[in-house]
């Protein structure tokens, strides 16, 4: 399912579009810092919409998804 909503984008535009964004404002990208705010606040709980491919799901620390 993801593959085929992905399938409609350019993606050497959103490469493009990424590297635009990063020179024009500079710093942690998203990833890092949501890591951070996992080790830092250790939420008892966390819940995620729109997993994706899971990269930001796998910051979670492991007591802290539910199975």
């Amino acid at each position: 399912m993801v593959s085929s909503i992905l399938g409609n984008f350019d993606m050497r535009r959103m490469r493009e579009h990424d590297a635009a964004a990063a020179a024009r404002f500079p710093g942690p990208d998203y990833y890092q810092v949501l890591g951070w705010i996992h080790e830092t606040l250790r939420p008892a709980t966390y819940v995620e919409i729109g997993v994706g491919y899971g990269e930001s799901l796998r910051l979670a620390i492991p007591r802290q998804l539910s199975h």
